[in-house]
């Protein structure tokens, strides 16, 4: 049986067609477990109404904490074998969860995982057709995860297109942060894995609210941002050396992503005192680190000279688009 957690908060107006597309499914043998986050709206209400017409959801009422606390106490109630997380504004493909149970069966694997379709809010769905015999496939070792999980594609470090295998993740739970927990997550699985699967198809379906303000809530939110990827680094045995000095890579580019990003912004002392202090803690080990002498130069450059950094960097971002 697979377990598939959803924390709802706030989803009044997409978790009736989540909640649809999931129990519509071609795969059956699931549970769904709703996680009412204290949603201040109807949305507790809506999950209690599919409680009553299907027996395989059960809801779970509880005060708001967050989703990271939601997912746990899903987790903590899941019996199945397998677990799923789905986002509580989006839907899965009708054929998602057969596939992923399949792929995942069809060899040694930790995991399975899809790809995804962005599907703008109040736009006719539009699900892609597949011959599920024809999808193609490949296979993911821990360090291909990794590399995967710190280049930030869209597809890596995120939980909710992927199958995972109870034994993989019993006894994880997701830290107690506002941001990038899926990233974090995902750090600790690659530490434990042996090896993945992917199909290749778009098959969770990532809905797009309109009028997000990204930015704003982006900018309030940067030093607890940066703060994640040092989470992800403390998470990794100072002898994997290898997966270390990724995440010192990402760490560094990350710090000057966002001081370069909000540095007119009124969250700009806040930004660079947190930016100063991983600095300090990890600017010996970066140093000595696996990561090419140029790329730690440069970082190190960009960190120390900011405005001369900006502006070539700038100038190269308008080159590049020039030549395209």
């Amino acid at each position: 049986m697979i377990s598939i957690i959803v924390p709802v908060y706030k989803v009044e107006k997409y978790i009736g067609p989540c909640v649809e597309s999931i129990l519509n499914s071609t795969y059956k043998d699931i549970e769904l477990i709703l996680v009412d986050d204290g949603s201040p709206d109807g949305s507790g209400d809506i999950c209690d109404r599919f409680a009553q017409q299907d027996n395989r959801v059960r809801v779970i009422h509880k005060p708001n904490s967050g989703v990271s606390s939601a997912r746990n106490e899903g987790l903590r109630a899941a019996q199945g074998e397998y677990i799923m997380f789905v986002d509580g504004d989006d839907r899965v493909h009708c054929h998602m969860i057969e596939t992923l149970k399949t792929a995942i069966d069809s060899g040694d694997y930790d995991f399975s995982m899809v790809y995804a379709q962005k599907v703008l809010e109040d736009k006719p769905l539009e699900a892609k057709q597949y011959n599920l015999d024809e999808i193609e496939t490949s296979e993911m070792s821990a360090t291909d995860f990794f590399n995967g999980v710190c280049s930030l594609q869209f597809y890596y470090p995120v939980i909710w297109n992927k199958l995972y295998k109870r034994s993989l993740v019993e006894g994880l739970s997701f830290a107690n942060m506002v941001q990038a927990e899926d990233l974090e997550w995902n750090t600790r699985v690659s530490l434990r894995m042996h090896k993945a699967i992917v199909k290749k198809a778009q098959m969770y379906l990532y809905t797009v609210r309109k009028g997000s303000a990204m930015h704003g809530a982006l900018s309030g939110r940067a030093a607890e941002r940066i703060r994640t990827y040092k989470v992800c680094l403390d998470a990794i045995p100072e002898d994997n050396r290898a997966f270390r000095s990724k995440m010192l890579k990402l760490l560094y580019s990350m710090m000057l992503f966002f001081r370069r990003k909000f540095m007119d912004s009124a969250n700009k002392g806040e930004i660079n005192a947190v930016c100063n202090e991983l600095y300090r803690a990890t600017i010996r080990e970066f140093w000595h680190s696996d990561n090419s002498r140029l790329s730690i130069l440069r970082s190190i450059i960009g960190y120390h000279c900011p405005g001369p950094y900006n502006f070539v960097t700038k100038m190269l971002e308008k080159t590049a688009g020039a030549l395209k």
